[in-house]
């Protein structure tokens, strides 16, 4: 549901999808207008095939219950590098980073690292910068604080006067 919709918005269609659908068998069950009408405000209509796919493939290659595996995550539809890694962190405890534009964001401004890639989330090098945060200890809690930074101070107009690493930011040096 996150894809490319702000959280705020997805927390409002996210309560009201989990009290209808509580499980994955509720969720295939439902009737498919039913689901289309209620993911619809999140924009990004091509997405909502894919996501009752994903249901539908969970309930039937796992008996519902969504793997803990990442290579059968990455097997899921529409669950890339980013959605595996946040399943595994949030969902089963796992010590992996996560990066998305957010965290990459961050890490570009803090660190200065550069990509050339189109999709900076996807280069390795931002991967390795988040794994050795990871390694400091609960990557639950550092994934949440990068995300949490992200949104509340080093958002895409930063709010460098009120960072509290700013003294230690190269982004600061360079503007």
């Amino acid at each position: 549901m996150l894809q490319r919709t702000r959280a705020k918005q997805v927390a409002e269609i996210y309560d009201i999808f989990i009290k209808k659908f509580p499980n994955v068998d509720d969720v295939v069950k439902a009737n498919p207008d039913e689901l289309r009408a209620l993911l619809r405000p999140l924009g990004l209509h091509h997405r909502i095939p894919r996501f009752i796919e994903l249901f539908q493939k969970i309930h039937s290659d796992y008996n519902g219950k969504v793997p803990s595996d990442p290579k059968e995550l990455l097997e899921l539809p529409g669950v890339g590098k980013y959605v595996a890694s946040a399943v595994l962190c949030f969902g089963f405890g796992k010590e992996v980073p996560i990066v998305d534009v957010n965290v990459v964001r961050v890490l570009s401004r803090f660190f200065g690292i550069r990509s050339t890639k189109k999709r900076p989330h996807t280069d390795p090098i931002f991967w390795e910068y988040a794994s050795r945060l990871v390694k400091i200890g609960n990557a639950k809690k550092v994934n949440e604080a990068l995300l949490d930074f992200a949104s509340l101070v080093c958002q895409r107009r930063p709010r460098c006067n009120e960072c509290p690493v700013k003294s230690t930011c190269v982004f600061l040096d360079e503007t």
